[in-house]
């Protein structure tokens, strides 16, 4: 699947190393132990973001099925005709109203699992505000905020690269914009992920595809805590 993959194998391959580097000091016999821990914890974070890739996929496999079975059904008796001919007949007038009338249907049908997907996403990556600094608990953090606000900023280079605009109906040559606004949470992932945009399945597609790529970056830390911190990154994609 072209989603997630990458960027979810560098935050898990991060949580890996990070196991690793916490308990290198421990005896070597123990050593392989945590290894196996790491690789344990790096699987389970790539399943989760597979899953909501695989979860986002069937939605729009879904809806391209619709589709498909409606136009078969309505306007498959045309296809042996010269269509140029037919079209202009008012009982092909009449069915492709139909047709074009499912396909509304199936895009409101699409739309609503979109958005309960996303829901259901933004409950299972509750927010967890500031903490208190201890080095036993917190062992990752920044203290430069312009690193960390460009890491954030950066991650529209894996938006482009994993967006999929064939789920998007824009004409070729259009150019949507959308303002990305997310909290990088004290446990250095992206929560309350929204989108605000001229066109809504774009913004629940972007804030469902920044979830699935499960990006870590160390949060901040500032007078002894560990901080919560709002970032809005502009989008503009052109569909060519």
């Amino acid at each position: 699947d072209f989603l997630g993959f990458l960027s979810s194998w560098e935050s898990s391959h991060w949580s890996g190393k990070l196991l690793f580097y916490i308990k290198k000091e421990n005896f070597k016999m123990k050593k392989k132990f945590f290894i196996v821990i790491a690789i344990f914890f790096s699987a389970i974070y790539f399943c989760q973001t597979n899953n909501l890739s695989k979860e986002i996929d069937a939605i729009y496999t879904t809806f391209n099925e619709s589709n498909k079975t409606a136009k078969d059904k309505i306007l498959g008796k045309y296809s042996n005709a010269n269509i140029q001919e037919v079209e202009k007949t008012q009982a092909y007038i009449n069915d492709y109203a139909l047709f074009l009338k499912e396909k509304e249907k199936h895009q409101s049908d699409k739309m609503s699992e979109l958005k309960k997907l996303l829901e259901k996403t933004k409950e299972n990556n509750p927010f967890v505000g500031s903490i208190p600094f201890n080095n036993q608990n917190n062992s990752e953090y920044e203290t430069n905020f312009d690193l960390v606000q460009s890491q954030v900023i950066n991650v529209r280079n894996d938006l482009v690269q994993y967006f999929n605009d064939d789920y998007i109906d824009a004409p070729y040559g259009s150019t949507l914009r959308t303002k990305i606004n997310l909290v990088l949470d004290s446990d250095g992932k992206f929560k309350n992920v929204t989108c605000a945009g001229e066109n809504q399945e774009m913004n629940l597609y972007t804030s469902l595809l920044i979830y699935s790529l499960n990006k870590y970056i160390k949060p901040i830390m500032s007078e002894n805590k560990i901080m919560p911190a709002n970032f809005a990154i502009p989008l503009t994609l052109k569909f060519e």
